[in-house]
């Protein structure tokens, strides 16, 4: 008789899980929100700077990674979110609109993927990055000094891009990587001011990094950019000075939050009793070997595929440490590590 009552409240389960507003007991079952992440270029003289356009494209392999996962996490075909990167215009500056064409291939729109098509996303990112490379080559074609960079019209971009990017009923995530200086026609590139308002944020999430004022700067740059925000309804935000990218990461993450569990799937009512294991120290070790080998691989290379594919690596691994991991998944996986560095030799 148990046993009858018990495959009736599973069938009873799996019913209800397929329709998406009902209440189960004390939960709802509720899609995923849409997420749209907004990445604004500043591509002024600022990437003349030594290491800058490295420091640039890895913090936007990192914003796209973080794009990524949340796609695991929905299982990809549940997905609408949208991951675009955009640039700040310039007085004068791309003829022939070459990086206006090259914006318009930096964009993933889940929503408007066939949903055969979605899984592959999970392979895109050397062509994204690809596509990021060029744009900074291209910029580099203006010149090499200060001279040949009128300056990126970000408020440009809050007055005329973002009304059109903004997508409501989701969560907006808006990362702009500047020096944190805005070009202002008629007015000296490097003057801080208060800035006008020029659109209603609408709640958006907005991270500016980067920021590099020259001494004395520090704070009338930071209230500047924390009034304006404010002023506009911006939701959560924060304004970051340059510093180590792994702080960057740690932060993006802050401000973007873990929708589900890896493996979970969402849309449907989890058991709430949570189980866990203690790695066993053999785990625990073959872990440790595998992070130290993708690590110095990572730290050998400097080709931007091999770059991207380790970082991959090292997040699927993470997601298994604490776990206990059985010898086929270890066997996979090492499959997968070898691959890659057969492939991405250290230099």
């Amino acid at each position: 008789m148990k046993a009858v009552i018990i495959i009736l409240y599973s069938s009873l389960i799996l019913f209800l899980g397929c329709k998406p507003d009902l209440n189960v007991g004390h939960g709802k079952i509720i899609p995923p929100p849409t997420r749209n992440t907004i990445v604004l270029l500043d591509l002024s003289d600022r990437i003349t700077n030594s290491g800058q356009i490295a420091r640039d494209t890895d913090i936007i392999l990192r914003l796209y990674n973080v794009f990524l996962e949340t796609q695991k996490k929905n299982l990809y075909f549940n997905s609408k979110d949208k991951f675009r990167v955009v640039i700040a215009k310039q007085e004068n500056q791309f003829q022939e609109n070459e990086l206006l064409a090259l914006q318009n291939k930096l964009k993933v729109d889940m929503e408007n993927v066939p949903i055969s098509q979605k899984v592959k996303i999970k392979k895109s990112t050397p062509e994204f990055m690809n596509l990021v490379k060029e744009v900074y080559e291209k910029a580099l074609l203006l010149g090499t000094s200060a001279s040949h960079f009128p300056g990126a019209d970000i408020q440009g971009y809050f007055m005329e891009g973002f009304p059109n990017d903004y997508v409501k009923n989701a969560e907006n995530y808006l990362f702009v990587i500047t020096d944190g200086y805005q070009y202002v026609k008629g007015a000296p590139y490097k003057k801080i001011d208060n800035w006008v308002n020029v659109v209603d944020l609408n709640g958006t999430n907005v991270m500016v990094m980067e920021m590099d004022p020259v001494k004395g700067d520090l704070i009338n740059m930071t209230n500047a950019w924390s009034k304006w925000l404010q002023k506009m309804n911006a939701g959560k935000f924060e304004t970051i000075n340059k510093t180590a990218i792994s702080n960057l990461e740690t932060k993006i993450r802050s401000l973007i939050p873990t929708i589900t569990d890896i493996g979970s799937k969402p849309g449907i009512v989890k058991n709430t009793t949570i189980q866990t294991h203690n790695q066993s120290p053999a785990n625990k070790i073959w872990y440790n070997q595998q992070e130290r080998k993708l690590l110095a691989l990572k730290n050998g290379t400097d080709d931007l595929y091999c770059t991207t594919e380790i970082t991959n690596l090292l997040i699927e691994l993470s997601s298994y440490q604490g776990t206990t991991i059985s010898q086929d998944k270890m066997e996979e996986l090492e499959g997968q590590f070898s691959s890659v560095a057969s492939n991405c030799q250290v230099k």
